[in-house]
């Protein structure tokens, strides 16, 4: 009988310790479960944060409030651009409208405090407010869009603009600032001869790194509800003055 006491025991030690190793192990593995939930919508919630342009990542955040901007950027954003430390920024008229308050000059210098260096997206057609940006060391690269040859320029964009936008180009070369340039292509809009148009005038212009051509994406927000049914002649596109990548 005191053999099978003992026994007994024995016997249920056993059991109490494999229960409390199962049980650590369902615990620790609840616990990797919720650290994957919680990065997987930490990734979520930084994605929708991104402009879907391939190879332009642009941090997005709606308020209107100069303060609460920067209260946002530098306590939800931060950390996800941590190894990133790169900031973009679209010139466009929304940046006015959001900040009309300041200047943009105030913008861009609270952006570089929090330790990110800043690209600009622009079309390019105003030369004295990225002169004056550059001037103060507050853009590290641009993203330059050539919407169109000179014929076509007024017709794609609506604005009289041209001279303006080579004018940027011009400055940017003649003090080697690290920029590129590209261009969205709507083959409704353009075709392969108004893009080897552009890349004869940049390569005119002295203009010798990579030229990008993106393809235009048809969704159902993009400005205007524009369409797309033509297909760019990529074929006929020359190669011969500059290097040329396709984006998307």
């Amino acid at each position: 009988m005191v053999a099978l006491y003992y026994f007994y025991r024995v016997i249920s030690f056993t059991m109490k310790k494999r229960v409390l190793i199962i049980s650590i192990i369902v615990v620790l593995c609840g616990l990797l479960v919720f650290a994957v939930l919680f990065f997987l919508k930490s990734s979520e919630k930084t994605s929708k944060a991104l402009d879907a342009v391939p190879g332009n990542p642009a941090l997005i955040i709606e308020t209107n409030s100069f303060n609460s901007f920067f209260e946002k950027l530098s306590l939800d954003y931060v950390i996800s651009y941590e190894i990133q430390k790169f900031f973009q920024v679209n010139s466009s008229n929304s940046l006015a409208h959001c900040f009309d308050s300041i200047s943009k000059s105030d913008f861009f210098k609270e952006v570089k405090k929090l330790g990110f260096k800043i690209k600009l997206d622009t079309n390019g057609i105003n030369t004295k407010i990225i002169k004056d940006l550059i001037s103060k060391n507050l853009i590290d690269f641009i993203s330059l869009d050539f919407k169109a040859p000179k014929k076509k320029f007024k017709i794609v964009t609506q604005k009289s603009s041209y001279e303006s936008m080579i004018n940027t180009i011009k400055h940017l070369l003649s003090i080697n600032f690290n920029f590129e340039v590209r261009t969205t292509v709507n083959a409704d809009l353009l075709d392969f001869e108004d893009i080897n148009k552009i890349i004869e005038k940049l390569y005119c212009l002295g203009y010798n790194s990579i030229y990008y051509i993106q393809n235009f994406l048809q969704t159902s927000t993009n400005i205007g509800n524009i369409t797309q049914k033509k297909i760019l002649e990529k074929d006929k596109i020359r190669d011969d003055l500059l290097k040329i990548e396709f984006r998307n």
